[in-house]
């Protein structure tokens, strides 16, 4: 494999990660909560193929990515994200129905993580950040991906 694909197969890589991170550290904390559901949910078997080998390599290489993360090797935005949908969108799926489907998946991951802090007693489960982080990823998708 050249560096190029090295590059770009590490972009394609993040996404699932990078998308926990986006909505897992909106309110300045990732819980423990926050991270078993991560690990939890990467392999529940995803709508789109190429968001399933993501969400397995990620759980296969969870630890590292971690590390990097806090090594500052991996950037918690938007652009990231976005940078990362523009790899697989041009390099890895042919058409829009699967790419669509990688996307639903992206916010469906992004929910669940919101989802997975409890709240106070099952209620105000997903933080005022929360949602904003993923309306702010929902619009980033829409306007640049499936618009």
């Amino acid at each position: 494999m050249n560096l190029k694909e090295r590059i770009l197969d590490r972009k394609k890589t993040l996404l699932p990660f990078l998308s926990f991170i986006w909505v897992s550290g909106a309110d300045g904390f990732v819980d423990q909560k926050e991270v078993e559901s991560f690990r939890d949910v990467l392999g529940k078997g995803w709508n789109s193929k190429v968001f399933n080998e993501l969400a397995i390599s990620n759980l296969e290489n969870f630890d590292e990515l971690t590390k990097n993360y806090y090594q500052g090797d991996i950037v918690r935005s938007l652009d990231s994200i976005s940078e990362s949908l523009k790899v697989i969108q041009g390099n890895f799926i042919d058409n829009y129905s699967e790419f669509r489907s990688l996307a639903e998946d992206v916010i469906s991951l992004s929910n669940y993580i919101a989802q997975s802090s409890g709240g106070f007693l099952g209620f105000f489960s997903v933080s005022k950040e929360e949602k904003r982080s993923i309306f702010q990823l929902e619009r980033m998708v829409n306007n640049n991906f499936l618009a």
